[in-house]
């Protein structure tokens, strides 16, 4: 009966080195993956916080007026 102590050798646990390296490798793409997302999300919001939308005006009463594409409600 095979021994699975944990003192047993890789070879005898049938574990292979290039296994073990190909999953980290993979692991790491992962997260690399993961931090690039969040940071396009946080500079994202922040640009859109900091810049204007021409689109949106408004009203004196604090209200908001939408004017699609530009447009404007005075003839």
């Amino acid at each position: 009966m095979p021994d699975f102590s944990p003192t047993c050798s890789e070879a005898e646990c049938g574990v292979k080195a290039n296994t073990v390296r190909k999953v980290l490798k993979e692991r790491q793409k992962i997260q690399t993956m993961i931090h690039t997302i969040n940071y396009s999300v946080v500079l994202s919001e922040l640009l859109a916080n900091f810049l204007p939308n021409p689109t949106f005006r408004f009203a004196s009463c604090g209200a908001e007026i939408a004017h699609p594409f530009g447009t404007s409600t005075e003839h």
